[in-house]
């Protein structure tokens, strides 16, 4: 088993609410990560720590089921999810600065236990774990491109 840890941030040339709100809403996930095909809210009303998560995946053309907690929630600043169960350990967390002239810095911690467990025959731990942070920083690159170009034109 090898654990990966993935960090990164990045400035959106949007208010720190505009970005929080967005990223929040489990729903968007499937609009700027990558292997989420679909995503649903266990627990009812506005999201909170405790809530649980199911999300459908693909990866490598592989579809799984995964379920995360939310274990950290302070609106406008961080969301942390952890899973609970599925094919490997994880822990992903966005934390939210405002910045001068209304932008956002956008950090990204993703902590992952990566195993071949026989599903990708011939592929090495370190081969998936590189495949992984790819694209975890890709999905960030994503976002950033869609809240600026979606969310800034609905505004003007």
């Amino acid at each position: 088993m090898r654990e990966i840890k993935i960090e990164q941030s990045m400035i959106v040339d949007l208010p720190v609410e505009d970005v929080f709100t967005y990223v929040s809403n489990v729903e968007n996930l499937t609009d700027w990560v990558g292997s989420v095909i679909s995503v649903r809210k266990a627990t009812p009303g506005d999201i909170r720590t405790g809530d649980v998560v199911r999300m459908t995946v693909r990866t490598l053309g592989r579809w799984s089921e995964l379920t995360y907690e939310i274990i950290e929630y302070e609106p406008y600043h961080l969301i942390t999810f952890k899973s609970i169960s599925g094919i490997a350990p994880s822990v992903f967390s966005w934390q939210f600065e405002a910045l001068e002239r209304g932008q956002t810095r956008i950090s990204q911690e993703a902590m992952m236990q990566i195993h071949n467990d026989g599903r990708f025959p011939g592929m090495a731990e370190s081969t998936l774990a590189g495949m992984a942070s790819r694209q975890i920083k890709h999905d960030l690159l994503i976002l950033k491109d869609l809240l600026e170009s979606c969310i800034s034109s609905e505004a003007g």
